[in-house]
């Protein structure tokens, strides 16, 4: 559990054992499959993607959620499946579901006529709910391949299941799915907002389908910054195991401008293969400030970990990687269906030896939520008994061996 590596900390060697430990999972509900991912949250507050259940006190208890003003336009606007975190305002943000301006492909721009905005009430599990009459905006998909996107149903643009991240400037950037007019599959797109999440601009394939190199091109993916707090990290599905594809392991590429460039770092043999999801800590000081050029000051290490799973054929568990480093570079695996039995007293809610050979235990859909520096949870499937849906807290934690 405990992972030691070198870091040269006010250019002294140190050695420093980072441990990942896990509490006692909680049942959100009983759900459908998909329901295990997409949640969205903050410090002590997170919700569901349909907005049915919620947490107050970082995913160990789970409530029914409700609204303290009428939610607009619930027939298709109910959830936060399109949505963001707005974590420097404290409040969950909907896209509201952009639709086209042209009538026929290949389309370029994505217009909605308001947003809403999620912050929680004091009552636990309510949610004060804001609908925002602004246009929301997606333009510039004429850059891409094929001079835009395909159609107009979610299944050649899709907001959801991607990455989202608050730069230190305040800018969004959001990576998304998206189906170009002369790709026959998925790429993923960076999308950046220098207003608050109005206006989004269309500004680099992060990777194409032809890239991809799998039918599937590049679908699921998740977004960070890197420890040194500038740098993005986007990692993404290719090859899951579905519709006969095979299994590939997640694409990882990383931008140092704010998403205008990316460029690969090498991808992990055996870090997993379906709907990656990353969280990204604050643990230690070194005692001396490090600059980076435009960026302000940084001066803590910044762990990240990644879940997700299905490995391969013979693997579908689900797993969490800790990258101590920050760097995206060395992952150490933690077996969450392991943990699970450990620390699930009921063993009629445990997984089995087949967790391993198919999906008849779970989907190896996850979420990872940050409560805190070094706090967070994630969300799980478990399919015996019924589709269940789990959350398991988390906490990371060093001792400092300087001397």
């Amino acid at each position: 559990e405990k992972w030691p590596f070198k870091c040269e900390c006010d250019s002294l060697p140190t050695l420093m054992p980072i441990s990942l430990t896990f509490s006692r999972p909680s049942i959100i509900g009983v759900t459908a499959y998909s329901d295990c991912a997409s949640y969205l949250g903050f410090e002590r507050w997170a919700v569901d993607p349909g907005f049915q259940r919620s947490t107050c006190d970082g995913g160990a208890t789970w409530v029914a959620a409700t609204f303290a003003a009428e939610h607009p336009n619930a027939s298709y606007n109910g959830g936060t499946k399109d949505g963001w975190v707005d974590s420097s305002n404290a409040e969950l943000r909907d896209l509201g579901l952009p639709q086209p301006v042209e009538k026929a492909a290949p389309l370029t721009t994505f217009i909605s006529t308001f947003t809403t905005i999620f912050r929680p009430a004091e009552s636990c599990g309510a949610w004060n709910v804001t609908s925002v009459q602004r246009q929301v905006r997606l333009s510039g998909f004429e850059r891409g391949p094929g001079g835009g996107v395909a159609c107009a149903s979610k299944k050649c643009i899709e907001l959801g299941r991607g990455g989202s991240e608050v730069l230190l400037s305040g800018s969004v950037v959001k990576t998304v799915m998206v189906r170009f007019a002369s790709e026959a599959a998925y790429s993923v797109v960076a999308l950046r907002s220098d207003d608050g999440g109005y206006e989004w601009r269309f500004i680099a394939v992060v990777l194409s389908f032809e890239k991809a190199e799998t039918h599937e091109g590049a679908t699921e993916n998740s977004l960070t910054t890197l420890s040194d707090g500038v740098t993005l990290l986007c990692v993404m599905r290719v090859a899951g195991g579905d519709y006969g594809s095979g299994y590939r392991p997640y694409v990882m590429r990383t931008s140092p401008d704010g998403g205008y460039t990316w460029s690969n770092i090498p991808s992990i043999n055996g870090v997993g293969s379906v709907l990656p999801s990353l969280w990204k800590g604050q643990l230690m000081h070194t005692g001396k400030a490090v600059t980076h050029a435009g960026s302000g000051t940084h001066s803590a290490i910044q762990p990240i970990l990644l879940s997700g799973g299905r490995l391969n054929a013979s693997n579908h568990d689900i797993y969490v990687w800790l990258n101590a480093e920050g760097d995206g570079l060395r992952w150490l695996p933690f077996s969450l269906s392991y943990w699970h039995n450990q620390l699930e007293p009921n063993a009629s809610l445990h997984f089995t030896p087949a967790v391993n050979s198919s999906v008849a235990e779970t989907m190896s859909y996850t979420s990872l939520v940050r409560t805190g520096p070094r706090s967070g949870f994630i969300t799980y499937g478990f399919h015996r008994q019924g589709i269940r849906t789990f959350s398991m807290p988390f906490e990371l934690s060093w001792e400092d061996r300087r001397h």
